[in-house]
């Protein structure tokens, strides 16, 4: 394959370049009915193709188009009993440019309006507007009004303020410097030293009742959702503070319908973990796993410094590349995922460590990991194929695209690998256009992949 050589140089894309960038490998799921198999990609020159690709590429760059949500989401996800999702979704924008890949959705719910940046983030608002409305629930009921009055009597009054309205944020979860307190399970912005070791230990045990709550509402605890930390802190110290523990959410989920929290064997895991570990203690987890990978120490502490991944988040990176065991060069995935810049590149980066994983682990054994422009990766897998997968909605042939494409093929004619076919796959779709112009490439793409 012989790349057209364009290079890098560009300085405004590289914000919305790690969007695109953001390859990873996989390949198919247990859920999957059909697979992600390529096909040999035959003797052909990408520069040379009829009849696009022997023209100026950049002639049949394409404009994303606006989308309605009603026509991209599947209908279990469209609307519930507390929420429904509306309007045209705009996508990737920097500028006065507009890339595609990702759509963004507004939800309209009865707890407040919520923006989801990608397909994926809907499923994840969608479990946690169903968390709040059985939070909200427990607020009006009797055992919650009496847990309430007992938690005022409580030697714990104290700490409460503290808890319901912690500083720097109404979340709980500051978005500025974390600083993780020792054993205390919360994460808040400022010294160690503004809490006595009495307040210490309530947040200890406050924060440990919390955890228990966000595993059985199928939540994470350390969202960013404001109104799902909200209700969480209040319901959760009313039954710290009374005594009266996890029987206070028990009690309602019992009797909730429709509350189905999906794990797959992976995120059951990781979810005990997080259930029965501090922030501190995942930091010392995931330091010390690193460090048995041979991560380089200084990639190591700006990893876990990063404050748009969250303890959850970098929990899930972490052990997916020390499952995956013998592969070479597992730090360049800790390396590609220092370029994230917010919460939404984290999360792509989470998702496509989850897609790996399975992908190594039910497919195609991979044999390295290879970094892709500042961000992105993709993988060699034993039977000598280049997997990229990218966790996006909607992929357009744009600029973006072209210079992904570019540098991925770049490694056919590197004498460093022997690689003999090149496969996409796509959580979203593929434009008719761009769809056209990678098959007469000779790169077989898979749509909606899942697991």
């Amino acid at each position: 394959m012989q790349p057209n050589g364009r290079l890098w140089s560009r300085p405004y894309l590289y914000p919305i370049v790690s969007i695109m960038c953001l390859a990873f490998i996989i390949e198919i799921f247990p859920y999957f009915t059909t697979d992600c198999t390529g096909q040999k990609i035959a003797d052909t020159n990408f520069d040379t193709r009829e009849p696009v690709l022997k023209s100026d590429r950049s002639l049949w760059y394409e404009t994303p188009e606006l989308l309605i949500a009603s026509k991209v989401l599947p209908e279990d996800l469209i609307m519930g009993e507390n929420y429904q999702v509306v309007g045209k979704l705009t996508t990737t924008v920097t500028g006065s440019i507009t890339y595609g890949y990702t759509n963004r959705f507004k939800i309209i719910s009865t707890f407040g309006n919520f923006v989801a940046p990608s397909q994926d983030m809907v499923r994840i608002l969608v479990q946690e507007i169903k968390a709040i409305a059985i939070l909200r629930e427990i607020r009006k009921k009797r055992e919650f009004n009496d847990a309430l009055e007992q938690a005022g009597k409580s030697s714990f009054s104290a700490a409460q303020d503290l808890i319901l309205h912690p500083p720097d944020t109404a979340t709980g979860i500051p978005l500025g410097e974390w600083r993780f307190l020792s054993h205390s399970g919360e994460i808040i912005t400022g010294s160690n030293d503004i809490l006595e070791k009495e307040e210490n230990d309530i947040l200890a045990g406050f924060s440990k009742l919390k955890r228990r709550y966000a595993y059985k509402l199928g939540v994470d605890v350390y969202s960013r959702n404001k109104e799902l930390q909200r209700v969480l802190n209040s319901v959760t110290w009313a039954g710290f503070a009374s005594g009266v523990g996890v029987s206070l959410l028990s009690d309602s989920l019992d009797s909730t319908e429709n509350m189905v929290i999906e794990r797959s064997p992976f995120l059951a895991e990781i979810d005990g973990i997080i259930l029965d570990s501090t922030p501190d203690d995942l930091q010392r987890i995931n330091r010390e796993k690193l460090k048995q990978m041979g991560v380089e120490d200084s990639l190591i502490e700006k990893f876990l410094a990063n404050p748009k991944f969250s303890p959850r988040q970098r929990t899930i990176i972490v052990h997916v590349l020390t499952n995956m065991g013998k592969v070479k060069n597992r730090g360049i995935y800790i390396q590609q995922s220092l370029t994230a810049s917010h919460e939404e590149l984290a999360f792509l980066h989470q998702r496509k460590a989850e897609m790996m994983y399975d992908y190594h682990k039910n497919v195609s054994p991979i044999l390295e990991i290879i970094p892709i422009g500042e961000s992105g990766v993709v993988g060699l897998c034993s039977d000598q194929t280049i997997v990229a997968i990218l966790p996006l909605d909607q992929i357009y042939w744009t600029e973006l695209t072209d210079l992904f494409i570019t540098e991925t093929l770049g490694l056919f004619k590197s004498p460093d690998y022997s690689v003999k076919q090149f496969k996409i796959c796509v959580s979203g779709k593929f434009s008719s256009r761009a769809k056209m112009i990678l098959s007469e490439a000779g790169i077989t793409l898979k749509e909606h992949v899942r697991y």
